[in-house]
């Protein structure tokens, strides 16, 4: 319990570190990028331990939310390339993890209403 509240509070100056990186290196992408996946890291590690830490008919569930979280990650990075190939990847990879999310969530639904 306690390890999720640590990786939250550490959101706050993950945040504020990635908006003065994005301001202070106008036009560099790898600084703001490596922030930007960096505050993700902070958000998948609580994922990551909560699938170790699921029952047995959740996990599934906590799987398909962590594996969207990565794929979220990806597309950041990749939308954060210069040119539309990059633009494009990391679109992909944020449609693929929202579908993970849609996978998820009608999972839980289709276990609640049996």
């Amino acid at each position: 319990m306690w390890i999720y509240l640590i990786m939250y509070i550490l959101l706050i100056p993950c945040a504020a570190l990635f908006i003065r990186t994005k301001h202070t290196h106008e036009g560099e992408i790898l600084p703001a990028a490596a922030i930007k996946a960096a505050c993700m890291a902070v958000i998948i590690v609580p994922a990551v331990i909560s699938v170790a830490n699921s029952s047995e008919h959740m996990r599934i569930y906590a799987i398909l939310i962590a594996s969207g979280l990565v794929f979220g990650v990806i597309g950041d990075v990749l939308i954060c390339v210069e040119g539309s190939e990059g633009f494009w990847f990391g679109m992909f990879y944020f449609g693929v993890g929202h579908l993970l999310y849609i996978a998820a969530f009608l999972r839980v639904t289709d276990r609640k209403s049996t």
